[in-house]
């Protein structure tokens, strides 16, 4: 072996490619430290899959089995809320449009609807509640929503029950992480000028009877 001023060559080179390759020579230890982050990934990736795991039974395969609902489906799809409906326990009490109800949008409405994602997911919030509320429990009424907006439930002499001028065409479609109700009709937010010109034309009518 040659040596330079005490050192062996071998041994200087093999230092050198080891520090500016730790990958091909590692360091002592090295090797358990990779092994403990790959277990530790690993792990991790697991913990998350079990999270996301799809439900058997869940809402979004009773709206699928039910077989009317193909337009909210994919809406659900194109703004991310599927996932939530298969994979969180919840439970939800999702109250949902018929595709007669969409249907019953104008061709400029539907079109807009699904091209604000953004909008089009706040509303499918508004028509979920973030607890399981049976035919039986529902009453004159307001439910908070995922979207953080209230819903006004109520029920008629006759039992008919309606939701924020909606009416429940079925009730109760169980699931393993909640429950669903049709509805007639697809239910908007109301903004500040919406709820302004709800006001005001109550307001008017009113008049109109007591005249």
């Amino acid at each position: 072996m040659h040596r330079i001023k005490g050192f062996d060559r071998s041994a200087l080179i093999i230092a050198i490619i080891s520090a500016v390759t730790p990958l091909v020579l590692p360091y002592p230890g090295a090797a358990i430290q990779h092994t403990s982050q790959t277990a530790i990934h690993s792990v991790t990736r697991h913990a998350s899959h079990v999270r996301r795991a799809i439900i058997p039974n869940n809402l979004v395969r009773r709206l699928e089995k039910e077989g009317n609902f193909r337009l909210l489906l994919q809406a659900l799809r194109e703004t991310g809320m599927q996932s939530t409906l298969e994979t969180e326990r919840g439970p939800f009490t999702v109250f949902a449009p018929t595709d007669r109800a969409f249907a019953s949008l104008s061709k400029d409405r539907f079109s807009e609807l699904f091209k604000d994602r953004a909008r089009l997911k706040n509303i499918l919030k508004y028509h979920i509640v973030p607890k399981k509320v049976s035919s039986e429990n529902i009453k004159f009424d307001s439910l908070r929503t995922l979207s953080g907006e209230y819903l006004m439930t109520n029920v008629t002499s006759n039992r008919a029950i309606t939701v924020s001028g909606a009416v429940v065409v079925k009730q109760d479609m169980q699931c393993r992480n909640g429950v669903i109700h049709s509805i007639d009709t697809i239910m908007f937010p109301l903004t500040g000028m919406e709820t302004l010109a709800v006001n005001s034309g109550a307001e008017t009518t009113a008049r109109g009877e007591k005249q």
